[in-house]
């Protein structure tokens, strides 16, 4: 579930960069933030409050399927390359002829 919650931390950060900035021709850097291995509530037992300001302050979205639900490589994969189907294996292979979005 923590999948869900950096994913919908991204869609803030895209949101916010396309809906509330000037307009600016220059390319715009965009950090993704991931976590691997975590629920959504696995940090309620300790103090975080840069990642609490960041979750009261950001867009939330109700519910999120992510393109592979187990598999944190093929999910990264399609969130880099905006492609569902990448011919990625269990072995991580990605096809030499796809280009991530930040090489075009």
């Amino acid at each position: 579930m923590l999948w869900t919650a950096s994913l919908c931390v991204l869609c803030a950060l895209c949101a916010s960069s396309v809906l509330g900035a000037p307009v600016n021709n220059e390319r715009q850097k965009v950090l993704l933030i991931s976590f691997d291995g975590f629920r959504w509530d696995y940090d309620r037992d300790v103090d975080t409050p840069n990642l609490d300001r960041m979750a009261e302050d950001g867009v939330k979205a109700q519910y999120v399927t992510p393109p592979y639900l187990t598999l944190t490589s093929p999910t990264h994969f399609t969130l880099l390359t905006g492609k569902e189907f990448h011919f990625l294996q269990q072995r991580f292979y990605l096809a030499g002829d796809l280009h991530i979005m930040t090489e075009e």
